[in-house]
């Protein structure tokens, strides 16, 4: 897998590796305002991935693990 987001047709896909980690979400803020977070799902290898329909080039993310503070992409 490929650390980052992938931006396609069907949306942008969030991936990160973090091992140790139960749970990842990705904090999103939408170039067109408002904000959200998205739960990834646990991938073999400690890798979390997940999907948005909505998200695009441009709008602010963060990851945030296990509930801490909003982490930059690595």
């Amino acid at each position: 897998m490929k650390a980052g987001a992938h931006p396609s047709a069907e949306g942008t896909t969030f991936v990160v590796w973090a091992p140790h980690t139960g749970q990842v979400t990705v904090w999103l803020e939408p170039a067109e305002g408002g904000q959200r977070e998205i739960s990834l799902n646990a991938q073999p290898g400690g890798w979390h991935a997940g999907t948005e329909a909505s998200a695009a080039p441009g709008d602010a993310y963060g990851f945030r693990l296990d509930g801490g503070p909003v982490l930059p992409d690595p």
